[in-house]
Formats: structure tokens, C-alpha cells, sequence
């Protein structure tokens, strides 16, 4: 077992190489078999020989350098197959002219150069050099291309003296396949176990059947166009077994295989877990955080519980925290009067804050009495810095009922980001100005340098203090231990986005973590891009276009939980998917009470955006001239149909309809009773005119069986008063109308001033259209 000591520091945690792991552990195996029974398994199943060698052409000079190799590296750019990439690896090199060979005593001679296999192993391992590094970009790529490997493999002619007694035949037993890219990716390994063609998939804990065409073919890997392979996913490492030997390599393991070392310490584990199980209900968890997990922290309290790295200690409900303690100055190295111990403690308004333990008079209370039976129990460790440790310095005193410990955070405009600058003990009728010069210190500004303070409350809720002349306990709301402090620079020159700590803290409440993948792709990793749930599509679109490289408008995205795409281009018949890239959206990873697209970028009809592109990717590839007029079109068209498909359910629901006097307005509806009924699909003749001709739809044959709708064929362009009279039915603003100027004016009443800093609304009037219409 002594494989896993190579990962049980801190490369454990890190991503590997499969080969480097499969190395790794062969060499490790077989030292841990020298002196015993099964010393020399490893070299026999899995080494093999091969010959590098230099002939002169014109003298009898040779030179031969013999090597053992337990795998090889195929080079697969431009090949298509296993075996142009052997021919590959054993071709010869001519050193000729500028490059030839100095032969010693013969001086500069035309050699030729190569390598041939004296052996292969019966078990042999065959890795596919897809990485490779990229001179120009200077870094490593994947090779994503086409490469086909058999079932049965024949390696004779590639031996330099083939045994015909035992022919070079192998059979496949294992194909490693990558998913993703230089980055980083998934491992699934498909299995052959008994060697007679019936596959097995593991992926990770989940191992299931599968055919031999998802095992092998599906594995070759292939372009961007082939439509039956994942791009990013093929096989990277093969496992052959010689055919020859495939009944040994594979023989079933009996009892009297196992060492009685090994079977002693496997039943010893299994007791030592029932053991755990059995008296589990004794122990609880105590989770360590120390102050150097404040450190980077961007966000509201003092650390992220996601992604901070606990000390855990499992410990017994019933021990004192003077035991706890003691075993914790041992265990982390400190010594017992340079620590204190801070719970973390859940307040009402949503933050985790630390209250003070008393070591007098809570040593000799239970941890879980102390823990009010939370499990784990979480705790601040506080302690002397490491130089001052040094010198032998103790915790300083802390007065429960007359002090306060403060946390103090640096905000930095210019980069938009929190610097943890420590904690402080303050006395409660510590005034606030008395803290500012401890503030510059800690921050490395001169004494005199201006400060703002802010209290951070809670998320959302940062307010700024105004007074410095009074006592803490008035100036902050509710002080408690564990409250924080935020300041920065009094800078009038500070013209940056976020200004203030107060406006940083509000773009991070709306901010929100965003995975997009490859929808292609399976497993795909993708990326991460922090987004606000005040963007609208059109700026969603155009950050992940920039990430992409790529238009917005040749996006398309989904969400994984809805079969339907949020955005799609309306057609009379149905709806016309548009992508030259599938991007889908994940929404279980949005960190926010905003969990999915639909309640986050559409949510409140009266807060309509109107201005949206929508080309077709048909369009962009024609280059059209007049493509900022079919925009303008189809946007029009849409915002009729949806005014349509009001003005059709008042009319239903209305005991004394009216009919309506707007433009355009009958022949919509005629398009949406179209759209009902029609089953022709893509087959439908009914199109939507050009700019030119305004609303031309001319509904035609719409299938067998099926009545043909009226011909719809209005040659009146559509007039901007009635565009705007079609907007303001829907309180939306036309062209350059405000939001404030769609609201019906009171008599007496100033109209109402536009916000200066108006929030972005978030809905999209086409996919809101679109989702109603086909809903």
C-alpha cells in the first residue's frame, strides 16, 4: 500500500496526468514487491524491450543502445490510424549533409537512424500523444482528430525477430477515453474484463454496460462537423493484451491469491469502521477556521463556508473544553496562552459572526453543552502572530462586558476589491475617531490620510458612518463581537465604477456565478462567468461573446432543466432554432436566491427592454445589405403579435368586445390562429415579408387534412404612430421614449424625473413573446 504515500501530500489534491499516474504507481507496486513472493510480476506483464540504433552506410560501424519500456508513446498528428503511428515510431531518420553522424574513428558519416522493438509485453500500454505544445500560442493544445485503433492488433512486423511460435496478436481490453481540454477534463474508462468483446463504462463510482461501437468507436475522436462524435472526447490511453497470454492475465483471483497480510488488514479496517459506526453518537466535529482564511476574502463576514479550509478534529461530546484545548495546543503547535477560542455563531439577519468563550468559567462545560449540540461546531481560532509568538508575546486581555473585537476591512476603488487588515480590541465607549490612525496603519496610509467607514450590517445592508465623535456602541447598530468595519480613502478624485464600499457590496449582491458549457459536449467542464441578475440577455449575451470570441447574436442559450431554448427566432410556424454555438446554462450553480434564468432575466413584463438585434445566422452568412431593416422588422412583428395576443384575450374574456382600431391588428391574429392550428412544420408555405413590403404573410397550404388559412396580404407599410400606439398598449417605450414617460400623467402633478442611476430592467420583450405565443 505504500502506492498512496505519493499522494497524501498536497499533489492529492492536484489534477494528474493518467500516465504519470500509471508510472507512478507500476514503480511503487514493484518496489513494495521486492523480497517477496510475486517479486518481478510488474517487469513481466508490463515491460518490454527496444533497440535504438545508428548504421553507417559506408563503414561497418554500428551503434546500439538497448532500453526497457513499460509503455509507448504514439505520435497521432496526421495519422489515422494504430498502426500508420507504429510505422511512425519505427521509421528510419537519415543523417545525411549537415546532419550526419560522427562515427568516432571514422569521423562524419551518412548513417541512418531508428528504433525496433526486441520485445512487447503481454500486457501493453499504449498512450495516444494528444497534447501536444503549440509554438505559437506557447502553450499545450489537445489534438482532437480522427484516430482509429482495432479490436485485435498484430504487431509482427514491427518485432526484429518475430517469434512465429507466439505471434504478436493483442486484443483490446481497455480503452482510456479524456473529456475537455489542456485545462483540465473528466476520465472515463471502458473495460473488456474477460476479453470476449463485452464492454463495461466507469465513470467515476457509476460502472454500467455498454456497446462495443460507445467503447471504441465512439472514441476515435473527430471534427467540430461530425455530428455523431463529441469534439473534445476520445480515447487517450490503450490497454492490449497478447492474445497468447489473455487467459493467464486474466485468471480469476481465489482466496489463496490474497496474502494473509492483506486479508488481516482489511478485516482490521472493517472493525475499525464498525467501531466508528457503533459509537459515532459519542464523537462530534469541531471545525478550525484561522485568521489566514480571512485573507482574499471578496465577500459579506469574514470568509466563504464553500471554500474555506477547515481543521477538523473529531473529539468526544463529553470532554471539557480544557481538553479540547489541550489537544488543540498540541496538535496545531500553539502554545496554550497564545490561542482564544471565538464559536461562530449564526446571527438573525443572516451573517456568521464569533462570540468570546470564557476559559475560567466554560473550561469545565462539555463541547457539546458549549456547541448547543451543533454538529460540526465551527470555531474562530485566534492567535498570537507567528513573529510576536516568537518573542514570547501572550494573547492580549479581553473584557467580556467592557471590550469588543472588530474585524477591519480596506476597500481599494481602483481595483474594486476587500483587503483584510486584521481584528482589534476596542472598549465599548472607545470613540470612533480614536480607531482611524490603527485604520492607516494596518492599511500602510500616512496618519493624517481621510477615511470613510462603513459598517457591514449584513449582505446588501453596508452603512456608512457619519460621526466620529461618538462611542461605538451609538455609532454602530447593536455592537456585538464579531462586527466589521469597512473603510477607505476620502478621495475626491474617485471617479471609479464602485466608488464606495457601499456600491461594491450592492454589485456584489446581484452578482451571481454562471457555468456555461459546451451543451455538445458531455461533462464538459466549460467556464465560470460572474454575472449580475440586473443584466438583461443583450448584455449576457455580449459577455460571453467576449469570452468566446465570437457575435452575441450567433449565440444561443438553454437551460438545462427546460427542453425549450430561451431564445429563438420566431417563425409563422413554429420557432427556428439560431447557433453557431450551443452554449447551455447551468442554474443550480447560481449563487443567489435567483436560481434560473426564467426568474432572473425574465421576470416583470411592464420592465420590458425593446432594444434587440436578431439576425439570423443565414443572414450573416449572405452578408445582407439590408439587415438592419429586417431587425427593425422582426422586432416589429413580434411586438404586434404580442399586442395581438392581448387584444385577443380581451376580447374573449370580455362580454362586450370592441374591436380593435390599431393597424396590423386583425392580420396578426390571423397569424397567431395560423400558428395554432398549423401542422405543416418546416413544410409551411406562410413567410414573413421584407422591410419593404411591411406585413406580407401569405398563409397558404398548410398540409393535408387541414383547412387553408385566409391569405393574409397587407401591402400598407407599417406607420410609426401605430408602431407607438402598438408599444404604449404594452407600457413599453418607443425609440427613444423613457420608461417615465409612459406613465399616465395626474392632473396637478409634476411629471415624475427619470432616475439618474436607473436600475437595468431584465426582461426581453422577444423571448417574453415568444414564451407566451407557444405557451
Amino acid at each position: 500500500m505504500g502506492c498512496l504515500s505519493l499522494w497524501e501530500t498536497l499533489d492529492s489534491f492536484k489534477q494528474h496526468d493518467v500516465q504519470e499516474l500509471c508510472r507512478v504507481l507500476l514503480d511503487d507496486v514493484e518496489k513494495m514487491m521486492r523480497g517477496t513472493c510475486v517479486e518481478g510480476t510488474i517487469p513481466r506483464l508490463f515491460r518490454g524491450k527496444t533497440v535504438s540504433y545508428i548504421q553507417c552506410k559506408d563503414v561497418e560501424y554500428r551503434s546500439e543502445r538497448r532500453e526497457d519500456y513499460y509503455d509507448i508513446q504514439l505520435s497521432i498528428k496526421g495519422k489515422n490510424n494504430i498502426m500508420e503511428s507504429f510505422v511512425d515510431y519505427v521509421a528510419v531518420e537519415q543523417l545525411v549533409g549537415d546532419n550526419k553522424y560522427d562515427a568516432e574513428e571514422h569521423g562524419l558519416q551518412d548513417a541512418e537512424k531508428g528504433v525496433k522493438f526486441l520485445t512487447l509485453p503481454p500486457v501493453l500500454h499504449l498512450q495516444l500523444m494528444r497534447f501536444t505544445y503549440d509554438s505559437q500560442t506557447g502553450q499545450n493544445v489537445k489534438i482532437n482528430d480522427r484516430f482509429e485503433f482495432p479490436e485485435q492488433l498484430q504487431l509482427d512486423e514491427f518485432l526484429q525477430d518475430p517469434d512465429p511460435m507466439d505471434p504478436a496478436h493483442y486484443v483490446l481490453h481497455a480503452v482510456l477515453a479524456h473529456s475537455g481540454n489542456n485545462e483540465g477534463g473528466h476520465y472515463v474508462v471502458y473495460l473488456n474484463p474477460e476479453g470476449d468483446g463485452r464492454w463495461c463504462k466507469f465513470d467515476d463510482d457509476v460502472v454500467s454496460r455498454c456497446t462495443k461501437e460507445e467503447a471504441i468507436e465512439q472514441n476515435y475522436g473527430g471534427p467540430e462537423d461530425d455530428l455523431f462524435l463529441h469534439h473534445s472526447t476520445n480515447a487517450y490511453m490503450l490497454v492490449y493484451i497478447r492474445e497468447s497470454q489473455l487467459s493467464e492475465v486474466l485468471q480469476a483471483v481465489t482466496e489463496e491469491d490474497i496474502p494473509q497480510q492483506l486479508v488481516e488488514r482489511l478485516q482490521e479496517e472493517r472493525r475499525m469502521e464498525e467501531r466508528e459506526q457503533l459509537e459515532a453518537h459519542l464523537y462530534m466535529q469541531v471545525q478550525i477556521v484561522t485568521e489566514d482564511q480571512f485573507c482574499g476574502h471578496q465577500g459579506n463576514d469574514m470568509y466563504d463556508e464553500e471554500k474555506v479550509k477547515y481543521s477538523v478534529f473529531r473529539v468526544l461530546k463529553n470532554s471539557s473544553l480544557a481538553e479540547f484545548v489541550q489537544h488543540l495546543s498540541q496538535t496545531m503547535g500553539f502554545p496554550q496562552d497564545q490561542i482564544r477560542l471565538w464559536p461562530m455563531q449564526s446571527r438573525s439577519n443572516g451573517t456568521r459572526r464569533p462570540i468570546v468563550l470564557d476559559s475560567g468559567t466554560d473550561g469545565t462545560k462539555t463541547m457539546i453543552e458549549l456547541s448547543s449540540n451543533e454538529n460540526p461546531w465551527t470555531i474562530f481560532l485566534e492567535a498570537v502572530d507567528a513573529e510576536l509568538a516568537a518573542s514570547g508575546m501572550t494573547i492580549p486581555k479581553f473584557d467580556k462586558d467592557n471590550d469588543v473585537m472588530l474585524f477591519l476591512k480596506m476597500y481599494d476603488p481602483k481595483t474594486q476589491s476587500l483587503n483584510y487588515c486584521g481584528h482589534i480590541y476596542a472598549p465599548v465607549s472607545c470613540k470612533i475617531r480614536d480607531l482611524l490612525p490603527v485604520m492607516c496603519d494596518r492599511a500602510g496610509f500616512a496618519q493624517d490620510t481621510g477615511l470613510i467607514l462603513y459598517e457591514e450590517i449584513k449582505p446588501n445592508l453596508t452603512e456608512r458612518i457619519q460621526d466620529y465623535d461618538v462611542s461605538l456602541d451609538k455609532a454602530l447598530d447593536e455592537l456585538m463581537d464579531g462586527d466589521i468595519l469597512v473603510f477607505q480613502k476620502d478621495d475626491p478624485d474617485n471617479h471609479n465604477d464602485l466608488p464606495t464600499a457601499k456600491e461594491y457590496f450592492r454589485d456584489l449582491y446581484h452578482s451571481v456565478d454562471v457555468t456555461f458549457c459546451d451543451r455538445t459536449i458531455p461533462n464538459d467542464p466549460g467556464f465560470v462567468l460572474t454575472l449580475s441578475d440586473r443584466m438583461n440577455y443583450l448584455q449576457v449575451a455580449q459577455t460571453i461573446a467576449e469570452r468566446l470570441d465570437t457575435e452575441p447574436m450567433l449565440l444561443q442559450l438553454f437551460k438545462c432543466q427546460r427542453r425549450l431554448p430561451d431564445f429563438l427566432l420566431l417563425h409563422p410556424c413554429g420557432l427556428a432554432h439560431r447557433s453557431t454555438a450551443h452554449v447551455t446554462v447551468k442554474g443550480p450553480e447560481l449563487k443567489t436566491k435567483i436560481t434560473d434564468f426564467e426568474s432572473s432575466w425574465f421576470r416583470d413584463e411592464s420592465d420590458m427592454d425593446t432594444s434587440v438585434d436578431i439576425v439570423s445566422s443565414q443572414e450573416i452568412a449572405r452578408g445582407s445589405g439590408d439587415t438592419v431593416d429586417k431587425r427593425k422588422l422582426i422586432q416589429q412583428h413580434l411586438v404586434l403579435l404580442l399586442h395581438a395576443h392581448r387584444c385577443q384575450r380581451q376580447e374573449q374574456n370580455s362580454s362586450e368586445p370592441r374591436a380593435c382600431s390599431l393597424p396590423h391588428c386583425r392580420t396578426m391574429k390571423n397569424v397567431l390562429n395560423h400558428m395554432t392550428h398549423c401542422q405543416a412544420g418546416k413544410a409551411c408555405q406562410a413567410i414573413l415579408g421584407s422591410p419593404a413590403s411591411g406585413i406580407q404573410n401569405t398563409i397558404g397550404s398548410v398540409g393535408t387534412g387541414q383547412q387553408n388559412a385566409t391569405s393574409l396580404n397587407n401591402p400598407n407599410p407599417i406607420d410609426p404612430s401605430s408602431m407607438q400606439r402598438a408599444y404604449a398598449t404594452l407600457v413599453l417605450p418607443y425609440m427613444n421614449q423613457t420608461q417615465t414617460q409612459l406613465q399616465p400623467q395626474v392632473p396637478g402633478q409634476q411629471p415624475a424625473q427619470p432616475q439618474t442611476h436607473q436600475q437595468m430592467r431584465t426582461i426581453n420583450p422577444l423571448v417574453k413573446a415568444v414564451n407566451t405565443l407557444t405557451s
